[in-house]
C-alpha cells in the first residue's frame, strides 16, 4: 500500500517531467490518492494529522521535486513553514528521502542568506528532544544522495532532524516502511510535546497573522555577543538612570534588555544546564563552548512590577539562569507540575541570592509560571 505508492512516484516522476502537466495521472495521484493512502496507514493516534502531496503548482516541480507531507495541525498544515514528516522525490534518481524536515521557505524569509545555517541549528536542537528509541536507525547528518545535476533544490539536503534515504529499486518491505513511519511519528510528537523549536509559528482561525510561539524577548540572549560588546551585569539590582529613561510607559511591552548579561550568566554556570550538568547539548560554532540558553527566572512579564513598585531591574545575571534547550522549552511550554518541579530545583540552588536581590520566595516565583 504505502510501499506501492512511493515506488510509483519515485519510478515515474522523472519521465513524467517530459509530458504535459495538466490532468496528468501521476500528478493527480500525488495530489489526491497518495495522501489518502498515507492517511489510511497512519496509526489511530495520529489519524487527525493532515496529509498532502505536491508535484508542482501550474507545472511540474522540475527543481524541487514531488513530495508527500504529514502535518501535525497544531504546528503547521503546509510545507512552507514549521516542521513535519515528508517523503521527498527529486528528479533524475530512483532514490528518495523520508524524514523529519523543516519548511525552508519560512527560514529563507526570516534568515535570508543564512537560512541553511538556521535550519541546521534548529535540527540540532530538535534532536536533543527525542529519546533514542524513536531516532534509532535514522541519519542525523546532512542528507547526501544521488541527485541529478539539474536539481538545484538544497531543501533535499538541509534541515532534517532525522532522515533515511530509500531506493525504489531496493525498497524495504511494507512492514519495515510502516515501522519507520511510526518511529518518526513518535519522534515528531516528542519534539512537539517538549516545546517545539525556535522557528515555530502558530496560526489560529481568529488570528491569521504569523506569531512566534517561542518567547521572543529571550531570543536575543541566546547568541553570544561580540567580546568587545560584552557587558557585565551591574553589582546593584536597582534601575540605572539609563534604564529608567528607556522605559516608555507601564503599558508598553518594550523594556530595556542587555543580552551580555545572559552571556555572563552562562559563563558563571560554566556553560552547563543548571537543572542538571549531565544534560546533553552541543558545541557552539562561534567559540567552542557548550550551547546553553539564558532564561530570566523571574519572567520579563514581571518587569513592570519590580521596576515600578521596588525600583529594581530583573535584567541582571542574578536573575538569569543557564538551561539546556530542552529544559528551556519545558519551562516555557511544559505543564504546570513539570514547570514547578524545575523551579524548585533552581530555587534550591539560587533561591537565597534571588531572595536577597528581589525578596522573591519560592511560592511567589511559582505563581509567575
Amino acid at each position: 500500500m504505502l510501499r506501492d505508492a512511493v515506488i510509483k512516484i519515485s519510478t515515474e516522476f522523472t519521465q513524467a517531467l517530459n509530458e504535459p502537466y495538466v490532468k496528468h495521472p501521476l500528478a493527480d495521484f500525488i495530489r489526491d490518492k497518495a495522501p489518502k493512502i498515507i492517511t489510511q496507514v497512519l496509526p489511530e493516534k495520529f489519524k487527525h494529522y493532515k496529509t498532502k502531496g505536491s508535484s508542482g503548482l501550474q507545472d511540474w516541480a522540475f527543481s524541487s521535486g514531488a513530495w508527500l507531507g504529514i502535518f501535525n495541525p497544531e504546528i503547521t498544515e503546509g510545507a512552507r513553514q514549521g516542521y513535519y514528516l515528508v517523503y521527498g522525490f527529486p528528479a533524475g534518481t530512483t532514490e528518495f528521502i523520508f524524514g523529519l524536515g523543516q519548511g525552508y521557505t519560512e527560514a529563507q524569509s526570516t534568515y535570508k542568506s543564512k537560512w541553511e545555517e538556521a535550519l541546521e541549528r534548529t535540527a540540532e536542537l530538535m534532536r536533543l528532544k527525542v529519546s533514542s528509541p524513536f531516532s534509532k536507525g535514522f541519519n542525523t547528518t546532512q542528507a547526501k544522495f544521488d541527485l541529478d545535476k539539474s536539481s538545484k533544490d538544497r531543501g533535499y539536503r538541509v534541515g532534517y532532524a532525522f532522515h533515511k534515504i530509500y531506493n525504489s529499486l531496493a525498497l524495504p518491505s511494507e512492514q519495515e516502511m510502516l515501522n519507520d513511519l511510526s518511529q518518526m511519528l513518535h519522534a515528531y510528537e516528542e519534539i512537539y510535546s517538549n516545546g517545539g523549536r525556535n522557528l515555530d509559528f502558530i496560526s489560529t482561525k481568529k488570528n491569521k497573522k504569523k506569531k512566534k510561539e517561542y518567547e521572543e524577548d529571550e531570543e536575543d540572549y541566546q547568541n553570544p555577543p561580540q567580546k568587545k560588546k560584552l557587558k557585565k551585569s551591574p553589582n546593584s539590582n536597582e534601575l540605572t538612570a539609563k534604564e529608567k529613561s528607556q522605559i516608555k510607559t507601564t503599558t508598553s511591552s518594550v523594556r530595556p534588555r542587555e543580552p551580555g548579561y545572559g552571556e555572563e550568566a552562562k559563563q558563571l554556570a560554566d556553560y552547563k544546564c543548571e537543572i542538571s550538568s549531565s544534560h546533553e547539548t552541543f558545541i557552539r560554532r562561534t567559540d567552542g563552548n557548550p550551547y546553553t540558553e539564558a532564561h530570566h527566572l523571574i519572567p520579563y512579564s514581571q518587569y513592570d512590577y519590580y521596576a515600578d513598585k521596588k525600583d529594581l531591574c530583573i535584567d541582571r545575571a542574578v536573575n538569569i539562569i543557564s538551561l539546556c534547550p530542552n529544559c528551556h522549552r519545558k519551562i516555557h511550554h511544559g505543564n504546570t507540575n513539570e514547570i514547578h518541579d524545575l523551579i524548585e530545583i533552581i530555587y534550591n540552588k539560587r533561591g537565597q541570592k534571588l531572595f536577597e536581590a528581589y525578596e522573591c520566595n519560592l511560592e511567589t516565583l511559582k505563581s509567575y509560571y
